[in-house]
């Protein structure tokens, strides 16, 4: 992970231009093994790369055991909903991650984990979005409440090298981002990734931290961005023209208020 610490929200649009222009390079050599850049923007630049699922549960859970809780709820959200959502039986899961196992891409049921990562379930899937101005807003999603420095990551899946599909250690894969799912995945431009580990066979979800912080460029490039939360109002005033706000993303009465209030409140202050 290359980390690189800015001193302003012009200088961040800059950085950006410069990643592009690394990725055209590697586009160029490489053709259809590069992917597209994600992005990831997160409010306090301490921060790990974590699953809300690794904030919610500490010791690593297994595959299985969290299609067996996912399962478990599935009848009530369909009640509230009144959508429906196709999962197997979980020996037909057990047998499909089985087949499956080195291409964590393939998750049974993503539809339905990606709807339920987007209403607050403890989600294995890490959320990136494919614009990095949508990613500053969340990095600058609480100004008040910030530290010192926010972050934005970028992310490279696919360097023009195939991903070792027989490896123990933690492996993070994309998923497959089209999907019927929560319109939020739409409004916010979603893609997700999930780290997955083989443990005397049984597959556990992992840490894309750990997966990430060495060299193997299989696992794909990451850069760490960091800027001044000094830099809110400015980077806030630009996201507003570009019409990205709470509301924009979320579509939410609730979402509305909080643009209301930070588009009144804020420019008062």
């Amino acid at each position: 992970m290359e980390c690189r610490h800015l001193s302003s929200w012009t200088e961040f649009k800059s950085t950006l231009d410069e990643l592009e222009r690394e990725w055209a390079s590697l586009k160029a050599k490489h053709g259809e093994l590069v992917s597209p850049l994600l992005f990831r923007g997160q409010a306090d630049a301490r921060w790990h790369l974590t699953t809300t699922l690794e904030r919610y549960l500490v010791p690593a859970l297994s595959v299985l055991k969290y299609y067996n809780s996912v399962r478990a709820i599935r009848s009530q959200v369909e009640t509230f909903t009144g959508r429906t959502w196709t999962m197997d039986k979980l020996t037909d899961i057990q047998a499909d991650l089985k087949s499956r196992l080195f291409y964590p891409g393939l998750l049974p049921s993503l539809d339905f984990l990606v709807y339920l990562r987007h209403l607050g379930f403890p989600s294995p899937l890490l959320d990136w979005t494919k614009s990095p101005f949508v990613a500053a807003h969340f990095a600058f999603e609480r100004p008040n409440l910030t530290p010192e420095r926010v972050a934005v990551y970028a992310y490279l899946k696919f360097v023009g090298l195939a991903k070792s599909t027989w490896q123990d250690p933690p492996m993070v894969d994309g998923v497959v981002p089209y999907i019927r799912s929560h319109p939020r995945h739409f409004l916010q431009q979603s893609e997700y990734t999930v780290c997955t580990e083989r443990r005397d066979g049984v597959l556990y979800f992992s840490s894309h931290e750990a997966a990430l912080s060495g060299s193997d460029l299989s696992q794909g490039l990451l850069w760490k961005i960091t800027i001044p939360s000094s830099e809110s109002s400015t980077a806030r005033s630009e996201l507003d023209q570009f019409n990205i706000t709470a509301y924009s993303l979320f579509g939410s009465v609730e979402s509305l208020v909080e643009t209301l209030a930070v588009q009144e409140l804020w420019r008062a202050g």
